[in-house]
C-alpha cells in the first residue's frame, strides 16, 4: 500500500477547522492538530510512553496509530513547524539539508495542503475573540446563536492589532518556507470553502490524486460558520481607531507623562469571586484631576495610547494585562477601560493591581507609586464542585481541560454532563454506593455502568452485555463484545442527539440494574 501524509498548513482561524472537517466527511482521516502540547501529552499518555519522548519517535507512533487507509494527516502552524523541525535536525544533524528532506525522514508520501483566509481584518478580528472567550469552533447553529452574546469578551484595539500583525508575519514565513522547499502546496481559500465546500473539496482531491468516495460530499459539515454581530462591531470600532492611531506617527512623550500623571483610577470594578480557568471582566473609572483636554488614542502600534494594565497575581505566580482607555460618554474629565484579566487556572484568592500607563507593563515590572488594588477568589462553579465530590482525583490541565487515570481527557464545566474526549456528551448520574459503579447515559448506546478499575470496559444495563472501548476515528467509536468478541460501531454523541436523554430517563433505560 501507498503510504501518504498530509500537512494541512494553517494560521489561527484561517478555515482550517472547517477544512479538515470536510475533508474527514470525504473520507479522509481528520486532520488534528497534533502538536499542541494537549494532544502531546494526550497521545503519550494513550501510547503507554514517557513524557521526554522525543518528537520525531512521537510522530512516528501517531502514523501508526491515527491513519486511515494509508493516509495520515495533521494541521500544522508555523510556529509548530520551527519547532519540528528544530527537532529534527537535532536527530540528524549530518545526514539532512532542507527542510523537506528532513521532514520526508518521518512523513512518507508528503503532500502539503495550505488554508489561508483573504480577509485579514475578520480573520484577527475571529482570533482575538477566540483567545478571550475561547470559542474555536462552532459546531451547533445553537452556539453560532450564543455567539452573538457578548460573554466575557471585550473589544481590545490592542488585541486586534497584534492578531493583525501576527497573522501576517505568520503568513509571510509560510510564504518564505513553500518558496524555500521549492514546494507548491494545494492552497484553499476559507471564504471559497465556505461558498461552496463540494467543488473545493472534489478540486483539492484531484490535486492530491486521490480518489473522491463517491456519495459523501452531501452530508453536512460538523462546522458552523461563527460570524455573529458582535465580530462586525469589533471591526468597526477598530477601523475607527486604527484610522485615529494612523495620524499619530510621532509620540510627545512629555505630553504623555504628563497625562498619565493627570488620570487616577477612581473605582476598578471587579466581581468578588469567579470560576477557575475564566477571564473575568472588569471596568475601570478614570478620571482625570488636572491639565487640559486628553486625548487617549496613541500611535497604531500601540504605545503612547493611554491604558489601564496592571497584574494578577497570586504567591509566585504574576501574569500582565493591559486595556486602552476611552472617553465616558458625555462626561468630560473621565475615561473608561472595559476589558478582561488574565486567565485564571487555579483555585484561590488572587490580588489584582492596576494602574494608568502609556505602554505595555512586564508582568515583572513593579507597580508605580499610585496604584489600585483589588482581590478575586477563583472557586470551582457549582457543576465543577459536584464532579470534584464525584472524582477527586480530577486533574486541571493549563488548557481547561481536566483529566483523570481511567477516564481521559473530558470537560467538567456542564456537569453532570461532561464533554470526552472521546465519546463527546455523557451523562454521569452518579455513584452506586452498594457496588462502586458508576451510571452514565450515553446518547447512542443507552445506560451503562463502568468502574475506574475496569473502563474502558463498560456493561450495559439493560442487556448485561459488557465491551471495551477500542478507539475513536473521526465521528465513530468501536467496541468489542467481551462475550462472542464482535466490533460495534456507534457515532460520538453530539447536541443533536441528547435529547434521547429525557425519554431514556423515563423508558426503559431506568429499569435496569447496575449491580
Amino acid at each position: 500500500m501507498d503510504r501518504k501524509s498530509l500537512l494541512v498548513c494553517a494560521t489561527p482561524r484561517s478555515g482550517s477547522y472547517l477544512l479538515s472537517d470536510c475533508l474527514l466527511r470525504a473520507g479522509l482521516p481528520y486532520a488534528d492538530e497534533w502538536l499542541t502540547p494537549f494532544h502531546l501529552s494526550n497521545r503519550k499518555r494513550t501510547y503507554g510512553k514517557r513524557e521526554d519522548l522525543p518528537l520525531p519517535e512521537l510522530l512516528k507512533l501517531l502514523i501508526r496509530n491515527e491513519s486511515r487507509d494509508g493516509i495520515f494527516a495533521m494541521k500544522i502552524m508555523f510556529r509548530q513547524m520551527e519547532e519540528l523541525l528544530s527537532a529534527l535536525r537535532h536527530l540528524y544533524l549530518d545526514e539532512s539539508t532542507t527542510a523537506v528532506d528532513l521532514l520526508d525522514r518521518v512523513f512518507s508520501g508528503l503532500r502539503f495542503v495550505r488554508v489561508h483566509r483573504g480577509d485579514k481584518l475578520a480573520q484577527a478580528v475571529s482570533l482575538a475573540k477566540a483567545r478571550q472567550d475561547g470559542s474555536w469552533v462552532v459546531r451547533t447553529d445553537r452556539e453560532r446563536a450564543s455567539g452573538d452574546s457578548v460573554g466575557n469578551a471585550r473589544y481590545s484595539y490592542f488585541a486586534v492589532w497584534q492578531a493583525y500583525v501576527n497573522l501576517l508575519n505568520a503568513e509571510k514565513r509560510w510564504d518564505r518556507f513553500f518558496a524555500e522547499s521549492d514546494v507548491r502546496p494545494v492552497v484553499v481559500r476559507y471564504e471559497d470553502l465556505a461558498a461552496n465546500r463540494r467543488t473545493e473539496v472534489t478540486r483539492i482531491f484531484g490535486e492530491l490524486g486521490l480518489p473522491l468516495p463517491l456519495g459523501r460530499l452531501e452530508k453536512r459539515t460538523g462546522v458552523v460558520r461563527a460570524s455573529s454581530r458582535l465580530k462586525s462591531d469589533w471591526r468597526s470600532m477598530f477601523e475607527g481607531d486604527l484610522s485615529r492611531a494612523c495620524e499619530m506617527d510621532d509620540i510627545n512623550w512629555a505630553e504623555r507623562d504628563g497625562a498619565v500623571r493627570s488620570l487616577q483610577i477612581e473605582e476598578f470594578s471587579l466581581s468578588d469571586s469567579c470560576g477557575v480557568g475564566e477571564r473575568p471582566v472588569f471596568t475601570a473609572r478614570v478620571r482625570q484631576r488636572h491639565g487640559g483636554p486628553v486625548d487617549p488614542v496613541g500611535s497604531k502600534r500601540g504605545p503612547g495610547w493611554l491604558r489601564v494594565c496592571g497584574h494578577v497575581e497570586r504567591g509566585d505566580q504574576r501574569t500582565a494585562f493591559e486595556q486602552e482607555i476611552r472617553a465616558a460618554g458625555d462626561a468630560d474629565g473621565f475615561f473608561v477601560a472595559e476589558g478582561v484579566l488574565p486567565r485564571i487556572e487555579t483555585r484561590g484568592n488572587w490580588t489584582v493591581r492596576a494602574w494608568i500607563s502609556a505602554s505595555a507593563i512586564p508582568a515583572e515590572a513593579n507597580p508605580p507609586a499610585e496604584f489600585s488594588e483589588t482581590r478575586i477568589e477563583a472557586v470551582f462553579a457549582p457543576a465543577r464542585e459536584a464532579a470534584r465530590a464525584l472524582f477527586p482525583d480530577t486533574v486541571d490541565l493549563p488548557d481547561s481541560w481536566q483529566y483523570l487515570d481511567w477516564f481521559g481527557y473530558f470537560l467538567d464545566d456542564k456537569f453532570p454532563w461532561v464533554y470526552h474526549r472521546d465519546h463527546e456528551w455523557l451523562f454521569i448520574e452518579g455513584v452506586d454506593e452498594a457496588t462502586g459503579n458508576i451510571r452514565i447515559f450515553d446518547a447512542n448506546i443507552g445506560w451503562l455502568w463502568t468502574t475506574p478499575e475496569s473502563y474502558p470496559e463498560v456493561t450495559l444495563v439493560d442487556s448485561r452485555e459488557t465491551w471495551i472501548f477500542l478507539s475513536r476515528q473521526g465521528d465513530l467509536r468501536q467496541f468489542k463484545s467481551i462475550a462472542d468478541g464482535r466490533i460495534r460501531t456507534f457515532s460520538t454523541n453530539k447536541p443533536a442527539d441528547l435529547g434521547a436523554f429525557d425519554s431514556a430517563k423515563q423508558g426503559a433505560g431506568r429499569s435496569g440494574s447496575s449491580s
